[in-house]
């Protein structure tokens, strides 16, 4: 139960920590990348990327073709 307790608490620091590396680099990444890396589901990732913007990241959507949409940090 705990290893299920770490991966939850640790969720919010890695979506900042990939947030500061795709501004830094200015690569995009699809909401399915961020999905797998982090193993959460698309309505918490959204929630996850809206408190993004709510602390200052700002975050552009682009489609990339093949009904997949990209997202610039």
């Amino acid at each position: 139960m705990s290893t299920i307790t770490n991966a939850s608490e640790n969720s919010p620091r890695a979506l900042v920590g990939i947030a500061k590396y795709l501004s830094r680099t200015g690569k995009p990444a699809t909401l399915d990348q961020l999905h797998k890396k982090l193993g959460l589901k698309h309505s918490t990732l959204n929630l996850g990327l809206q408190a993004l913007c709510d602390l200052g990241f700002k975050i552009k959507y682009r489609e990339s073709g093949l009904d997949r949409q990209e997202f610039l940090i």
